[in-house]
């Protein structure tokens, strides 16, 4: 990569200003290839036209990002065609070639010439809402799908986090790029206007099943990843608390060592979100209320002592020292020498969540009923 950025810097820029005509050649050659790819009537593309458009795609950011390379309308025009193909049929590959393709709409702000562009990226967007994700968790199982890294993309742009949408894209192209504020307005109110009303962000990101297997070793972009970055908003979950829940237990019960560092912040923040806040009502008192409720005694029994669903009296019989018994005799190793860290996480849930309430109880000794 350094080796093209530097190849970049001292040929491409200066023939590309200059406009000297062996660079000129080269650039009208690709040009004229990157049309000779696109469908002559659907723009629908199978696994070996893909490969080809991708390498077009990738080289076209390439001389954008690292050579600063200011494309032509003709170009953009082309680009904006190969960018909402659609794959015949769902594989590994063509999940390779939509990720690529939402990196493209996020680093060329300039696809987006025109409101008919607009209106077909849109659609582009929801057709790629209604994959199957258990067939795409299937086909790709350590995190990175399309569907992640559009939820992923979104949730940053909300929260105008354009550093973390940076770092993401580099990981996906496997090179550095920025993401600038100014160039991803338009994109930001098509997809929060016309894709992502209200909660439906949240409702597909809860669509995705939790990672098996979760671990620091995964480093794409995870559907906890899109939890945190939710929870990190206080007007999202008001109609999905419970659902929410649900989904962040269930990813407890995946999780391996090393644990996950993303999953330690989900607990901490969804700690926060269960505990009151003031909020303002229209007659200009403060209403106090919590966006999240806390795991019941049976979910966090459930964890700990390996009890599907306890009961009230199977939770009043279990004693502290069933809980180390339980780990010395359910294998609280695998095959692999990994503990059981959902037991861990949920631990670090109870302790947490306690410490959190103790620092705050004067304050909340306070509070008004709710």
């Amino acid at each position: 990569m350094e080796d093209f950025r530097k190849w970049s810097n001292d040929n491409v820029r200066r023939a590309g200003n200059s406009g000297l005509a062996p660079f000129e050649e080269c650039r009208l050659q690709l040009l004229i290839r990157a049309y000779k790819l696109l469908p002559a009537t659907t723009l629908e593309l199978c696994d070996s036209e893909i490969v080809s458009v991708m390498q077009v795609m990738r080289l076209y950011i390439h001389l954008k990002e690292s050579a600063e390379l200011v494309l032509t309308t003709e170009e953009y025009r082309v680009l904006s065609k190969l960018a909402i193909c659609r794959p015949t049929c769902l594989s590994a590959l063509s999940n390779q070639f939509i990720v690529l393709q939402l990196c493209c709409f996020t680093l060329l702000p300039d696809l987006l010439v025109d409101r008919t562009v607009e209106v077909e990226f849109v659609e582009w967007i929801k057709q790629i809402l209604q994959v199957d994700v258990k067939k795409l968790d299937e086909m790709v199982p350590d995190g990175g799908t399309h569907l992640e890294v559009l939820l992923l993309i979104t949730s940053h742009l909300r929260a105008s986090h354009y550093k973390l949408i940076a770092e993401m894209l580099s990981d996906c192209l496997s090179f550095k790029v920025a993401v600038k504020s100014n160039s991803t307005v338009r994109m930001k109110n098509l997809l929060n206007n016309e894709v992502f009303r209200d909660d439906a962000l949240l409702r597909h990101t809860l669509r995705i099943p939790p990672t098996q297997n979760l671990n620091a070793a995964l480093v794409s972009a995870l559907p906890v990843n899109c939890i945190y970055s939710l929870l990190q908003n206080k007007t999202t979950f008001a109609s999905c608390d419970s659902l929410i829940k649900d989904w962040i237990l269930a990813q407890m019960r995946k999780c391996t060592v090393p644990v996950h560092p993303v999953m330690v912040q989900v607990l901490a923040l969804y700690i926060e979100r269960t505990l009151p806040f003031a909020k303002k009502i229209p007659d200009g008192t403060d209403e106090y209320v919590s966006l999240q409720k806390p795991f019941r005694p049976s979910e966090i029994c459930s964890i700990l002592y390996d009890i599907p669903e306890p009961t009230k009296l199977e939770m009043r019989r279990l004693r502290t020292v069933d809980l180390f018994s339980q780990r010395a005799t359910s294998g609280a190793a695998t095959k692999e020498g990994t503990v059981h860290v959902s037991k861990i996480l949920m631990a670090f849930y109870v302790l947490a969540y306690n410490n959190h309430y103790m620092n705050h109880l004067k304050a909340y000794s306070t509070l008004p009923e709710m």
